[in-house]
């Protein structure tokens, strides 16, 4: 009998390492909602100066149809969001202004398969743990 077989973890990224070349692989990432589209249930989700487009209509499904109503059902403007997503390939860019300097990451989009909100996060101890697994990483792929 063969050990079962486990799906792959989600790799810890920050969103200013995010590119198109990571595209078809499962990330986890932590940011701030900078801004929602009630209508497609794309958020913009910034950390720092980089932003990203997450689509939420996968884990929607069922609660959102596009309507005010359903939109009780997306996160609040600069909630703090852990996501694991899948990174897809796109051409949508975010159309509308981002308060600040963020700068949305062109040319990918995160299909989102879980959101949780998380409350009094340490961003120091966040950003020095996703410094380290960047450099473990980097060294795995040049082995």
């Amino acid at each position: 009998m063969s050990a079962p077989v486990l799906p792959k973890s989600a790799e810890l990224y920050l969103i200013g390492s995010l590119s198109r070349k990571l595209a078809g692989k499962k990330i986890r990432i932590v940011g701030r909602v900078a801004a929602v589209d009630p209508a497609s249930a794309i958020v913009v989700l910034q950390h720092g100066t980089h932003a990203v487009q997450v689509d939420l209509s996968d884990i929607l499904v069922g609660n959102f149809d596009g309507s005010e109503a359903s939109s009780t059902f997306l996160p609040d403007l600069k909630q703090t969001l852990m996501i694991m997503a899948y990174i897809e390939l796109s051409d949508a860019e975010w159309q509308r202004p981002l308060r600040g300097t963020p700068t949305v990451q062109p040319g990918f989009v995160l299909r989102a398969m879980f959101t949780k909100e998380v409350i009094d996060f340490d961003w120091a101890a966040w950003e020095e743990a996703l410094a380290l697994e960047e450099s473990t990483r980097s060294l795995r792929t040049a082995a």
